[in-house]
């Protein structure tokens, strides 16, 4: 047997309606120092999201004709982009891009309150999809 994925094994795509009470616990989790950010997120244009969950489990995604993720195996090009990544030595760690968020929370995880993530996303209408 192969190890590729026929497509069918994908579940159906769908676009999730934004859901505002999601938005705000997602914001709240940034504490009130982020108050500007929170309201450039909330005055975001909505533009849709289409989801699915990949082979492997994860959750894959298309926004704006881009792919946020693998789509087949997301969980995996995470450890791979992740493998390298020496938490022992480095106590703060910068990303670029915030994409489904699936590397910033392995990343989060992996540093178990030991550190800082640093993650720089500059279109808040992503963010705004993603955190509803």
């Amino acid at each position: 047997m192969s190890g590729a994925i026929d497509s069918r094994d994908l579940a159906r795509v769908h676009s999730p309606q934004p859901d505002p009470r999601l938005l705000e616990r997602n914001l709240a989790a940034f504490g009130t120092g982020y108050p500007q950010f929170a309201a450039e997120v909330r005055a975001a244009t909505d533009v849709d999201l289409e989801l699915s969950n990949a082979a492997d489990g994860e959750l894959t995604g298309t926004w704006m004709g881009r792919r946020l993720a693998s789509r087949h195996r997301p969980g995996e090009e995470v450890d791979r982009l992740l493998a390298d990544v020496d938490l022992r030595d480095n106590a703060t760690i910068a990303v670029l891009g915030f994409g489904l968020g699936l590397h910033v929370e392995r990343l989060a995880r992996r540093m178990k309150r030991t550190g800082i993530v640093l993650v720089f996303e500059p279109d808040t209408a992503l963010l705004k999809a993603v955190f509803s």
